[in-house]
């Protein structure tokens, strides 16, 4: 008697919770739209090449990096400065009046009156090989005097000077003026390979930003293709429900699936600004820039096909073109 009171208990409340579903009708989910977002006002169609152009355009890191460059350079021509040839002149003139107390001194009037103009112009400088160094001086001068005693007047003593000073041993293969040269071009070296590096870093973010951009896009288009499909879905089963095919059940937990599709296109949505914010700050120079306002839609088309290149070349180009390897040397 147990036994059997047991299973028509059980019976009972199973017929009801069958009448209960079967009764049931669920109600239709709200309508889903997905909000536009803040802040845009259009569309500005890119491709990855204008991208490009614009985040090597508008990147500050690639102006200091000019500025480097550019002060690299400078330093080199002030280091190479020092062999170039100096040129220089010292002029003087001289009139010495001696009083003289007797016309045995040369002259009849009790002075004696000299006068002494000189020039001399000077050349000198180094050369870049071997220490060397040389110098020339022209000095030439015109004295007058009264001395009646002096039997050339005016004079005009001339000399020419020519010396060239070569290290035998210290300074010969290398000085102070040639080591200033070779760290300058160094530096210009250094600074040129760090302006490659941070190109290639500009660059390799900028066309990461880009793609992630389209893949953002991709993945907003297949969540709202799959909250279409989850809806359509949705008015099948409660067609089912109302003729009586499909219990209650079914059709709540395909309601269930249709709200996480839901919340994934919003989340796909948001993923999609914060890409779009990426790629805008890497490619627009000021914030009061017009393409913030705007919608960017990447235009070039997706190359799915990988490159095919040897482990051995890829390996030998890499060794002989990352700028890490060369600002190490």
């Amino acid at each position: 008697m147990l036994r059997i009171a047991g299973a028509v208990t059980a019976t009972c409340v199973f017929t009801f919770a069958l009448w209960g579903q079967e009764g049931a009708r669920v109600p239709a989910p709200r309508e889903f739209r997905l909000p536009p977002r803040v802040g845009i006002l259009g569309d500005r169609p890119l491709t990855l090449q204008d991208a490009l152009t614009m985040a090597l355009a508008n990147n500050r890191d690639i102006d200091i990096s000019r500025i480097d460059q550019q002060r690299a350079d400078y330093n080199l021509v002030s280091a190479q400065g020092v062999f170039d040839p100096r040129i220089g002149a010292a002029t003087s003139f001289t009139k010495n009046v001696v009083p003289i107390a007797s016309a045995l001194g040369g002259s009849a009037t009790g002075a004696v009156t000299n006068k002494n103009s000189t020039v001399d112009p000077q050349l000198n400088g180094a050369l870049p090989v071997f220490g060397s160094s040389y110098a020339v001086d022209l000095s030439s001068a015109r004295t007058t005097t009264n001395n009646t005693f002096t039997q050339l007047n005016p004079q005009f003593p001339t000399s020419l000077n020519f010396s060239f000073t070569q290290p035998l041993f210290r300074g010969l293969r290398y000085d102070d003026n040639r080591r200033r040269v070779e760290v300058a071009k160094k530096n210009q070296n250094l600074t040129d390979e760090q302006f490659r590096q941070r190109v290639m870093e500009v660059v390799t973010r900028a066309e990461q930003a880009y793609w992630d951009l389209a893949f953002a896009y991709n993945n907003l288009a297949v969540q709202l293709e799959a909250v279409r499909i989850g809806r359509d879905q949705d008015a099948s089963n409660r067609r089912q429900q109302e003729q009586g095919l499909l219990a209650a059940i079914d059709v709540v937990a395909a309601q269930r699936q249709l709200a996480t599709f839901e919340q994934a296109a919003f989340t796909a949505q948001e993923a999609l600004t914060s890409t779009e914010n990426v790629l805008k700050t890497l490619i627009l120079a000021e914030r009061d820039d017009p393409m913030w306002s705007l919608s960017i839609i990447p235009t070039t088309p997706v190359d799915v096909a990988p490159p095919v290149i040897p482990l051995a070349d890829a390996i030998s180009e890499a060794l002989a073109s990352r700028p890490e390897l060369a600002q190490l040397r």
